[in-house]
């Protein structure tokens, strides 16, 4: 069974993207969090695994997936101006959410770790939003 510390990747090469105290602020930021979110998934799937829930491996992969086209919005934004549309980023970004709200539910008696994982595709939305709108000094 995974500790809370595991399962947040505390002591991992990971800890620093995924817990600091400012949203990414550019591209490479937003691209590294996403990466690491990757791993939060992976480590998530394989904890609830262990406790015998079947559709873990589901889940994961819905969220890999949205993961992808995530990745293709931040990359999106490193030419002069975004081909997608805000209205189909926005679509794209609370596809990512709701892909995780199985991870947030699957540890609702854990508010620590559920708020945690809620908090990733918020803090992947509005660092997409603040970049995309040229806040922090980016683009």
């Amino acid at each position: 069974m995974k500790t809370l510390h595991q399962l947040m990747l505390k002591d991992t090469d990971y800890e620093e993207i995924l817990h600091r105290k400012e949203n990414p602020s550019d591209v490479k930021e937003l691209m590294e969090y996403s990466d690491a979110v990757d791993h939060v998934v992976k480590v998530w799937k394989d904890g609830i695994e262990a406790h015998g829930v079947e559709d873990a491996f589901e889940v994961s992969q819905e969220v890999f997936g949205s993961l992808i086209g995530v990745r293709m919005l931040i990359f999106d934004l490193e030419g002069y101006a975004p081909s997608v549309s805000l209205i189909e980023a926005t679509k794209m970004l609370s596809d990512l959410k709701c892909k995780m709200m199985p991870m947030v539910k699957s540890y609702a008696r854990t508010p620590t770790l559920a708020q945690w994982y809620l908090t990733i595709g918020n803090v992947i939305d509005m660092s997409y939003r603040n970049i995309r709108r040229g806040v922090n000094g980016s683009k």
